[in-house]
This record gives structure tokens, C-alpha cells and sequence, in this order.
């Protein structure tokens, strides 16, 4: 997103008015200080283990400055309940901000609607029935966000490309929690992993507490707590501990945008990693990286596409609608 495009949508989304919360959330304070606190202690655990020059290594500049201003934001005593408004979580996280419906949109209903089992029909009529969220809700068939609907569709990708129910779901780069609160929606019993920044991790644990509270939630501050994961609880994870992360019994590994814009390091960690051993491989993102206002990514993910097809029998990797310049954006679906 260009400076002269950022300005006006950050323009756009201060004159928005965003019911963030849901009515009958009374408790918003004591959630925000829970969060702040849970952030410090995390930074404080990372800090003993992790020198600030290895850590620098798992992100590129960009979202080093994004998670600056984070941070900035997770500082502030006084309760920001608008919080999704704050422009690194708007301008990167959420798709039309004041209901926009355009031809992506249409696309992904199209193939929720036409081209998903009657079993996934049903499983996404009922989330309609019942969805609150945050946002401006732009699809009537789906009473939802543009951004939910996304995430919809990511979703329908993975159950339909899944022999059986997943049950174990691990999603690098969470975003701000939201499909992580759906995929829990749909399948309750699920297991959800998320590995991320420190600071994306306390965005997700404040919007979900929020959003979701009858979801069970654990941050992870360090390795001890990885060996015996909860099931049926979304946890936490720092990045930073994905390499002593046993990688056992992994259905689905998801990334949407977030991978193509890791540093090298981190997307030569997930290949070490073998994506971790997952049955299902579900990935959408840039095809090139490209050199903005200093912020550099890496030149192309050749070496990361691959290296799926190294290790998948079926690869079907395919231009992403949700960009008009096709050409820059892929989807990729890999199993056995």
C-alpha cells in the first residue's frame, strides 16, 4: 500500500465508526489490562532467552515498524476498546473497513454457495445464523465482513481439501484472531495453533477474550508448556519457539499472506520444519517481494514453493483472486 493510499484510508477509518465490541461486554478494562500484562510477561520471557539481534531475524522491517507501533498501542493504560482501528491492524488485517463488497467478494461467495459440500454448506449456514463480530458486515448471504468472508473461504479450502474433520490446525501469522475465532466456531473441537510476534499475539488474545470468551485461550511463554498441548484450546505461541515445537499429529498448516511475508530465515525454518509434518499444506500469498519507503522482502519465494512440491504428492498452486494483478498473488494447496 502506497503512502498517498495509506493516508486516505487511514483518513477513512478515523471518520468510521467500528461497534468493535459486542453489547453485552461490560468487562473491556479488565481484559485490556489482562492483555498489557500478559504482553510484558511474554517480552520479559523472550528477553531472557532471545538476544534482540536473533529476534530481528524473524521479521522483516515492515512489520518490525508495524509491531513498534504495537507495542505503542499495548503501552497505553488507558483502555482503547476501538482498538481494530489502530492502522498496522486495519491497513494490514482487515479487508473493507466500512462494508465494501466487490468482485473478490463475490468470488468467494460464489464458491461457498456453489462449490462446497452439502456438509460445508450446512456447517456455514449455521456460523451465518449465528455470527456477531466487530466489523461491518458487507455479505447478506453470509452476515459477515468482507474480512470474515475471507476467511470463510479460507476455511471451506482447507475442509474441502481435508480426508477427514482436522483436528489439529496450526496457522502461522494469526492476523488479528479472526480465523481462529471461526475455525473454533465451526469446529468447536479442534485444536488451533498460532505462532506469531509477540505483539500480534496479544491482539489475538485481546480480540478473542473479547470476541469469543467462551473459547479456551493459552499463551505459551516459553518451551516448557510445548510438549502437552490442551486440546481443543487456541494457544499462543511465540514464533521464536516454532524450532522446539514437536511437530506431531498436524492436520493442516495455513498461512495466508503471512509466510510470503516472513524474512528468509523464518520461511527456511518451516521448511526445515517440513511444514511441520502436516497432512494438509494451505498457503496464499505474494509470488515477489518488492522494495517500498526502505522496507524490503525477499525477492521472490521460489525456493519456498518449491519446496512444497518436494514434499507433497499433490501440489495445485494457482493465481489468488483477492488481488487484481493476478500475476502477484498465488494460492497453493499441498497433500499426500
Amino acid at each position: 500500500m502506497n503512502l498517498n493510499k495509506k493516508a486516505i484510508f487511514i483518513f477513512i477509518l478515523l471518520n468510521t465508526k467500528i461497534n468493535l465490541l459486542k453489547s453485552d461486554i461490560d468487562n473491556f478494562d479488565k481484559l485490556w489490562e489482562q492483555t498489557r500484562n500478559i504482553y510484558q510477561e511474554l517480552v520479559a520471557e523472550i528477553n531472557k532467552d532471545i538476544p534482540f539481534y536473533v529476534s530481528r531475524k524473524y521479521t522483516t522491517s515492515y512489520w518490525f515498524s508495524m509491531c513498534q507501533e504495537l507495542k505503542n498501542l499495548l503501552s497505553e493504560p488507558k483502555p482503547i476498546k476501538e482498538f481494530l482501528k489502530f492502522p498496522p491492524i486495519a491497513c494490514n488485517m482487515i479487508r473493507g473497513i466500512n462494508g465494501e463488497f466487490g468482485l473478490p467478494q463475490k468470488f468467494e461467495e460464489s464458491y461457498l454457495l456453489n462449490c462446497v459440500s452439502e456438509t460445508n454448506k450446512k456447517r456455514f449456514k449455521d456460523f451465518a445464523n449465528k455470527n456477531e463480530e466487530p466489523l461491518a458486515k458487507c455479505s447478506k448471504e453470509f452476515n459477515c465482513s468482507s474480512t470474515t468472508l475471507g476467511h470463510l473461504f479460507y476455511l471451506a479450502k482447507v475442509l474441502e481439501n481435508s480426508v477427514n474433520e482436522p483436528n489439529k490446525i496450526v496457522q502461522l501469522g494469526g492476523q488479528y484472531g479472526n480465523f481462529a475465532k471461526i475455525t473454533k466456531q465451526i469446529l468447536p473441537k479442534c485444536t488451533f495453533i498460532i505462532f506469531d510476534l509477540p505483539e500480534l499475539l496479544a491482539i489475538q488474545n485481546l480480540f478473542l477474550s473479547c470476541n469469543a470468551p467462551d473459547i479456551k485461550l493459552k499463551i505459551h511463554k516459553n518451551d516448557s508448556t510445548l510438549n502437552n498441548l490442551e486440546s481443543e484450546y487456541v494457544h499462543l505461541i511465540p514464533i521464536y519457539l516454532m524450532e522446539k515445537f514437536n511437530s506431531e499429529n498436524i492436520d493442516v498448516f495455513v498461512s495466508t499472506f503471512a509466510l510470503s511475508e516472513t524474512p528468509e530465515f523464518v520461511q527456511k525454518l518451516v521448511i526445515k520444519k517440513n511444514f511441520l509434518n502436516s497432512k494438509l499444506v494451505y498457503l496464499t500469498g505474494q509470488l515477489n517481494g518488492w522494495s517500498e519507503n526502505d522496507y524490503y522482502w525477499i525477492p521472490d519465494h521460489k525456493n519456498l514453493l518449491s519446496s512444497v512440491r518436494n514434499q507433497y504428492k499433490f501440489v495445485n498452486c494457482v493465481p489468488f483472486h483477492i488481488n487484481s494483478e493476478l500475476q502477484n498473488s498465488f494460492e497453493l494447496i499441498a497433500h499426500n
